[in-house]
C-alpha cells in the first residue's frame, strides 16, 4: 500500500487527524487529538478482538476461549487441547504481534506479553510463553 502526502493531506482534510507527514523512510507521523488518538485505539482494540475470535473459529487451533487483559500483554487461552499443536504452538507469536502493535499505537512501552494456554477440562496451565524469552 503506497501513500502519498497527498492522501495524507486529504484524511487530514477529512478532519481524522491533526496533521500527517510522510516521512523520507516511508512511515508516517500523525498528529491528533486525545479524542481522535482514542478513535484510533478503539479500532486497534475492535481488530484484535475479531483476530482473536477468527482464531477461536479456525479449524487450526483447539481454542475455546482467549481472554486478553485491557492492553493486551497478557492473555489467557483456553483449549481443548492436552498438548499444544504446531500451529498452536506458533500461535503465541501473533499474540505477540497484537500486543506489541497496540502498545505501539498507544505509546506505553512493553516489558513482556505473557500467554497461559489453559487446559478446558481440567484448568491446568499446559504452556506458557513470554515475549521477553524469544531468542534464548
Amino acid at each position: 500500500m503506497s501513500r502519498t502526502q497527498a492522501d495524507l493531506d486529504a484524511n487530514v482534510s477529512a478532519g481524522k487527524f491533526l496533521s500527517a507527514k510522510l516521512n523520507d523512510d516511508g512511515s508516517v507521523t500523525y498528529k491528533m487529538t486525545k479524542g481522535q488518538h482514542k478513535e484510533v485505539m478503539e479500532g486497534i482494540k475492535e481488530s484484535i478482538e475479531e483476530a482473536l475470535d477468527e482464531m477461536i473459529a479456525s479449524e487450526d487451533y483447539s481454542f475455546t476461549k482467549i481472554e486478553p487483559n485491557s492492553d493486551f500483554t497478557k492473555f489467557k487461552v483456553t483449549t481443548t487441547s492436552s498438548e499444544l499443536n504446531l500451529a498452536e504452538s506458533f500461535s503465541v507469536l501473533a499474540f505477540y504481534m497484537y500486543g506489541g502493535m497496540y502498545n505501539i499505537f498507544n505509546g506505553t512501552e512493553v516489558e513482556n506479553i505473557a500467554v497461559d494456554f489453559i487446559n478446558e477440562a481440567t484448568g491446568q496451565i499446559i504452556n506458557s510463553a513470554n515475549s521477553r524469552d524469544m531468542g534464548e
